[in-house]
């Protein structure tokens, strides 16, 4: 007598071919992971090159303004200096050389960096996204002094206005910039004037030098490292 097989008897489980698919499920999802992360690693080091090479625009610029800045800047406190000395020595200035001195004090130029592109990387976040540690630590302090840059800046703003543009309204014709009051450009408050806008010139040239240098360094690193 033949028995039949129950229906409630389990089936044999075929294990080389549940291994198969789990392996191939596995391999299937290792491999759309690193599809993925290498997806995203390229998408970030094509930012990070993007980030950098506007970096590098905006340092070019800073410069190239951080040359001229310097240049006139020099000019200016060697016009200042000869000033002080001939007025200290108590040299006897024409009409003429005391208008070009004192015209010479009524420049002010300053330095305007340009700071989109790191704000740009703060604000969203992405500093991280620049690997080398060296670069963006050096990136980071560039900016952070020209934070410090801003504190000088009022510092002259506020001397130049405060003392220069009173002298300017109160001692000099501006139709003709003719200088109507002598006697008060060789007085002892004139010449303190005088001293302490040249040292503020003098601190403001070093503080750009500063800068130029710091500019000029990530620049370079920017270019050796990650130029075309």
């Amino acid at each position: 007598m033949v028995r039949k097989k129950s229906k409630n008897t389990p089936s044999k489980i075929n294990w080389h071919a549940t291994l198969v698919e789990l392996a191939v499920v596995v391999i299937g999802i290792t491999l759309a992971f690193i599809i993925n992360r290498t997806y995203e690693d390229y998408k970030n080091r094509q930012q990070e090159a993007e980030y950098l090479q506007s970096l590098r625009d905006d340092l070019t610029t800073d410069i190239h303004e951080l040359d001229s800045l310097r240049t006139y800047l020099e000019k200016q406190k060697n016009t200042l200096t000869r000033f002080s000395e001939r007025l200290f020595d108590g040299d006897k200035i024409p009409p003429d050389s005391l208008r070009s001195y004192v015209l010479a004090m009524t420049r002010l130029y300053l330095f305007t960096p340009q700071r989109t592109t790191f704000f740009a990387l703060k604000s969203s976040g992405d500093l991280n996204l620049i690997r080398d540690y060296t670069l963006r630590h050096d990136i980071f302090k560039y900016y952070q002094e020209l934070e410090g840059l801003e504190y000088l800046h009022r510092i002259i703003n506020n001397y130049f206005n405060t003392y220069i543009i009173s002298m300017v309204i109160s001692h000099v014709s501006l139709k003709g910039n003719d200088i109507k009051d002598a006697g008060y450009f060789r007085s002892l408050p004139f010449k303190n004037v005088v001293l302490g806008f040249q040292s503020l010139i003098s601190q403001e040239g070093t503080t750009y030098k500063k800068l130029r240098g710091l500019a000029l360094n990530i620049r370079n690193k920017i270019e050796q490292n990650f130029g075309e």
